[in-house]
C-alpha cells in the first residue's frame, strides 16, 4: 500500500478516536 495513502486514511481516523477519547473523559 502506497504511504501517502495510509497517512490519509490514518490521520482522519486517529483524530476520531482521539477526539471522541478526549470528549468521553471530559464528561465524566
Amino acid at each position: 500500500m502506497d504511504r501517502a495513502m495510509l497517512a490519509t486514511l490514518l490521520i482522519p481516523f486517529a483524530g476520531t478516536v482521539i477526539g471522541s477519547a478526549f470528549v468521553f473523559f471530559m464528561k465524566r
